[in-house]
């Protein structure tokens, strides 16, 4: 199977052509950067009214320094990022989240989610 996989992995590698490993390396942190804004929009950061920061994300291929974007709440469901990152001036990015208090996990946690979000998870 690993074989298969590593004969797989080098052919897409192939056929992508070069500069794909910087390329990849730069979507997998602009993939972080993504990532950390959700968690900062539902976790507690935002709804607690606490100002965030994303750092070193990439503006273009190679940019190893990347940019620091300051994120300050405006209300409980929005914040502003400085600078901006997208190419609009205004992005509405919903995130579906639900409040999971199931402490201890395991079949407790299970239950809970499944009767906060109706998803059998």
């Amino acid at each position: 199977f690993l074989d298969d996989q590593d004969r797989w992995r080098v052919d897409v590698l192939r056929r992508l052509g070069t500069g794909v490993r910087e390329w990849a390396w730069d979507a997998y942190r602009l993939l972080q950067a993504w990532d950390a804004l959700s968690l900062y929009l539902v976790w507690r950061a935002l709804p607690a009214g606490r100002p965030g920061t994303l750092r070193a994300v990439p503006r273009g291929p190679s940019d190893a320094e990347g940019a620091t974007i300051a994120l300050a709440p405006e209300g409980d469901r929005s914040c502003r990022l400085t600078p901006w990152p997208f190419i609009g001036t205004e992005a509405h990015l919903p995130v579906r989240a639900h409040a999971v208090r199931g402490a201890g996990g395991g079949e407790a946690f299970r239950e809970e989610y499944v009767a906060v979000t109706g998803e059998s998870g």
